[in-house]
């Protein structure tokens, strides 16, 4: 594994409900850092964005939103979403590599105003090496 030939990883979150804020971990392979390449939403239930819309941010603590700033609109149920089509959600550069053998925070920001809601199958997909 080296960073010509990563180990590509995607991980799975189903059924995440945006009505709240919550946070999950994620961790690489012992010794290797990462880079998030992608992020898909699978849209279940319509995302609200009275005020501002829901937002998937991911990095360590402190820097959550290192390697992924993903604002999210107001996304029709049955319909998908990449990061990667929307300009800078995705980090790059040396500060936005997940460090080895530490956890990344996953966070899933609630949207603002009005009533809060969205139900996604969110695949976040990062390179290790």
């Amino acid at each position: 594994m080296s960073y010509d030939n990563p180990l590509r990883v995607t991980y799975s979150f189903a059924a995440m409900d945006f009505g709240t804020t919550k946070t999950r971990y994620i961790r690489g392979p012992a010794g290797k850092r990462g880079r998030v390449v992608d992020a898909t939403l699978s849209v279940t239930t319509l995302f609200t964005a009275v005020t501002t819309g829901a937002h998937i941010e991911v990095g360590p603590t402190g820097t959550l939103t290192a390697a992924l700033d993903w604002t999210l609109t107001t996304n029709a149920a049955n319909s998908t979403a990449n990061a990667s089509g929307q300009s800078g959600a995705i980090k790059t550069g040396a500060a936005s590599f997940l460090a080895a053998d530490t956890d990344a925070l996953v966070t899933f920001l609630a949207p603002t105003g009005g009533s809060p809601a969205g139900i996604a199958d969110v695949h976040l997909t990062v390179e290790w090496f």
